[in-house]
């Protein structure tokens, strides 16, 4: 199945791209698109406690299964003083 992933921020400058599109296997979490992607930029820092996940403009715990044609956005933290 196909998941289109849309970086954020400092995530956008450590991938190059504010978005790609990739095919994961049936029944992929979060965490395994979250695995995949550290496989592919290893610079990139998603610790589940430092970012935000949204799936389809929701935020999810990690461990939500993927469908086909899915959107998952990577935020970091929103910080403030």
């Amino acid at each position: 199945m196909r998941v289109r992933v849309k970086f954020y921020s400092s995530f956008r400058e450590v991938t190059g791209t504010p978005e790609m599109y990739l095919d994961m296997s049936m029944d992929s979490t979060v965490n395994d698109l979250v695995a995949k992607l550290l496989n592919m930029f290893p610079k990139l820092r998603l610790q589940s406690d430092e970012i935000v996940v949204s799936l389809n403009k929701r935020s999810v715990p990690m461990d939500s299964i993927l469908k086909e044609g899915d959107e998952v956005s990577f935020l970091p933290p929103v910080t403030g003083g």
